[in-house]
This record gives C-alpha cells, structure tokens and sequence, in this order.
C-alpha cells in the first residue's frame, strides 16, 4: 500500500524490473481493499481480473483481489504465527510459486 514511486525504488533497489511488468502504489483516495485498484491494474496490463491470480502479503491483498474477481489469491505468509491469510492458496515463500 505504499506510494508509486516508492513501489518503483523498491523494484529498482532489488532489480525486480524483469519480472515486473507493472509498478503500481496508492496514490489517489482509493486504499486496500478497494478492488477498484486491482481493476485498474488489470487495465494497464491490458488483462481482466478473471483471469490473473493475485500474490500478496496481507489479508488486505485477497480481500481486494476476491472482491474485484480474481481467478484466484495466493496469500504468502511468511510468518505463519503472526497471521492468517485465506487465500486460494497460502505459502511460505514465494519460491513455493511455480508457472505453469
């Protein structure tokens, strides 16, 4: 839920630019859950929600990915004792992912 340009020095910082097609933060009125946001994004990408899967860190990101009808949510809970995610699927680390 951080501003753009501070999702972008993020990207930067870690050199993530290759697996990222979108830097997108909150910078308007809108704030998680609002799948308003998902929605946008799917936009830009050019790609409607129900057929993306959402990864986020937070019950906020499945909240807003469910709401806006995502093909699916998979929570990544790296902490597994703090907090409880009800995505589609939750893992541990995001190397669990695999792209079919």
């Amino acid at each position: 839920a951080d501003s753009t340009l501070e999702v972008q020095k993020f990207v930067s910082n870690h050199q993530l630019q290759q697996y990222i097609d979108l830097s997108q933060g909150v910078d308007g009125k809108m704030f998680k859950p609002d799948p308003q946001l998902y929605i946008q994004a799917c936009q830009t990408l050019g790609v409607t929600p129900e057929t993306t899967v959402m990864v986020g860190d937070s019950s906020l990101d499945i909240q807003m990915a469910q709401a806006a009808g995502a093909a699916g949510a998979i929570g990544v809970n790296r902490q597994p004792n703090l907090m409880s995610l009800a995505g589609d699927r939750v893992v541990s680390n995001l190397s669990e992912i695999q792209v079919l």
